[in-house]
């Protein structure tokens, strides 16, 4: 029988399987952020390299001033 330690004490798991820890739903909620504003760097930086010109070799360049703007325009809220 395998046991596995759980927030709230030992469980036991069925013959031949690992019994799962419960997800967090804060975890969830921290990357579901962390995934939105990715989101909207990624957007700001594609429309700030189409006002460019669409240049090829500033990368970098783009997505921390995309970055900048966004996290900016967050404080200010």
């Amino acid at each position: 029988m395998v046991l596995r330690r759980v927030k709230r004490g030992v469980k036991k798991a069925p013959k031949g399987k690992v019994a799962k820890a419960k997800r967090s739903r804060k975890a969830d909620t921290i990357s579901m952020d962390e995934e939105m504003l990715n989101h909207m760097i990624q957007e700001r930086a594609y429309y700030i390299w189409q006002d460019m010109g669409n240049p090829s070799g500033c990368d970098y360049d783009i997505w921390f001033q995309a970055e900048k703007d966004i996290l900016s325009k967050m404080d200010k809220r």
